[in-house]
């Protein structure tokens, strides 16, 4: 599938394609928030920048405990931006449960909260189209969560 201005097709190439033609066009909206592609584009390098400090690059878990937030939409661009996996991971789960997945995943937890180290340089997109990206967890049939990822 061919969309203009984009050469891969991919979720971080396409968020900047509508950032270079409209960034004051609403990306994304919750809860009364609204934040446009120019708003979601700086915080979600705040984000990655802050990842990148913590050693956080191509191929790695990022595991995500945190419910449905403009936070969370930066976090998940942020990952595509470093080509790391974003696993997002139910906050309900127990702290025992929490530490299961992320043991499973390889990963260690990261929080909405800490993930912001203000303006600054923007950081390029590091995922293609054949990179995995997401990685969801199923309910798993004997009791156990299996990942699935999605690139």
């Amino acid at each position: 599938m061919q969309v203009e201005g984009v050469s891969d097709l991919t979720i971080g190439s396409i968020v900047d394609a509508c950032l270079r033609a409209r960034p004051t066009g609403t990306a994304a909206t919750l809860g009364g928030q609204r934040w446009t592609f120019a708003d979601l584009d700086a915080a979600a390098n705040s984000c990655a920048r802050a990842l990148r400090a913590r050693g956080v690059g191509r191929g790695d878990v990022v595991a995500w405990r945190a419910g449905p937030s403009l936070s969370t939409l930066s976090g998940f661009l942020a990952c595509a931006r470093l080509g790391a996996i974003f696993a997002p991971l139910n906050p309900a789960l127990t702290a025992s449960e929490t530490a299961g997945l992320l043991e499973y995943l390889g990963s260690r937890l990261v929080t909405e909260d800490d993930l912001d180290d203000g303006p600054g340089a923007r950081v390029e997109l590091a995922v293609d189209d054949r990179s995995p990206h997401i990685v969801y967890l199923t309910s798993g049939s004997t009791g156990r969560p299996k990942g699935v990822l999605v690139s």
